[in-house]
């Protein structure tokens, strides 16, 4: 819609990047593009009376559409309204909290659509995304603003907190990843993506401060807290060719995955952002169920089983979801 010259060849060719930077521009630039001009929309007038953005009914059910088709039957998306507020209004946007409260609500809506019409196939819960690289004043209006719908968000499971490749403290966040608790909200956050060591070791320490249950990456530095990880149950969000992709490894062959394994620290298998590093989930299993019990096929089907079981359990589905989706895999192993 914004350049009828684009071919889909240029188009694909932009997904190529070499470092975490490359990848953050190219995914501000599609903020951009799929939030700032709600107006662009087919369905804006009938959100507009919603009161909410209209891009996320059109985005959620093509995301479920393409889960479907990969027998995907539970999925918890990261979705990051700031990004797509800042990229309209830039270091204003905090006197639009109209804006932000319409994308939040927008994602609410088309999930809760989805899920009353569609859960038997495929159930979708959200994680509402703070981004740890915006300053202190944007993460308060963004607790203000959900504290604001807090009887309004309950296909909300979790707050996040992505990002990253920066200087701050994870501990700035302690007090506002409080208020969301008391919100019944989990936590996860990125830290230990990148190197070096040290600053990726910091990281960890202060994500087990704040209480997280999950751990986005932390494939470095890792080692300094296996006694902490194991103790507070962290489960670590392993996505092998995002590392890749965003230079955070050279190869996949110097991937910390096996010494993790060999740590007992829980961990899953994610896509992180399958359209932008050209991977899907099973991709990604098939991967690291290589990496981890190699060996013959059969070895392998059973690794990838067992990462299942992993992700279902670390998962913020509720438990009867659980039983259902263990069930099934279960069912597969006997």
């Amino acid at each position: 819609k914004n350049d009828s010259q684009l071919t889909r060849e240029q188009f694909e060719s932009e997904f190529n990047y070499s470092n975490f930077k490359e990848f953050v521009k190219h995914w501000c630039l599609h903020q951009k593009l799929l939030f700032a001009k709600p107006e662009a929309y087919d369905n804006f007038e009938e959100s507009k009376d919603l009161r909410v953005h209209p891009a996320p009914t059109e985005l959620l059910p093509v995301i479920a559409k393409s889960l479907i088709t990969q027998r995907i039957n539970y999925a918890e998306l990261h979705v990051s309204p700031i990004d797509g507020c800042f990229m309209a209004f830039g270091r204003d946007l905090t006197r639009f909290p109209d804006f932000y409260l319409q994308i939040v609500k927008a994602w609410q809506l088309a999930c809760q659509q989805w899920n009353q019409q569609n859960s038997e196939r495929l159930t979708i819960k959200l994680i509402l995304d703070l981004v740890r690289n915006y300053p202190s004043e944007i993460l308060k209006f963004q607790i203000d603003c959900l504290s604001s719908l807090q009887d309004e968000t309950d296909q909300f499971v979790a707050v996040g907190l992505g990002g990253g490749n920066d200087s701050k403290s994870l501990l700035e966040f302690k007090s506002s990843f409080a208020k969301t608790r008391d919100m019944g909200l989990g936590l996860v956050v990125h830290a230990g993506e990148h190197l070096p060591v040290e600053v990726a070791s910091r990281e960890l320490g202060e994500a087990l401060e704040l209480g997280v249950d999950r751990i986005g990456h932390g494939i470095y530095g890792f080692q300094d807290h296996i006694k902490r990880l194991i103790d507070q149950q962290v489960t670590l969000e392993i996505c092998p060719t995002s590392n890749l992709m965003t230079g955070s490894v050279t190869d996949m062959k110097y991937h910390p995955l096996k010494v993790l394994i060999e740590s007992e620290v829980k961990y899953v298998v994610g896509s992180d952002d399958p359209v932008y590093f050209g991977t899907t989930f099973w991709n990604e299993m098939q991967l690291v169920s290589k990496i981890s019990y190699g060996g013959s096929e059969r070895d392998q089907k059973k690794g990838i089983q067992s990462l299942l079981i992993a992700a279902i359990e670390a998962s913020y589905a509720d438990d009867n979801l659980k039983k259902v989706l263990l069930k099934k895999i279960y069912g597969v192993v006997l």
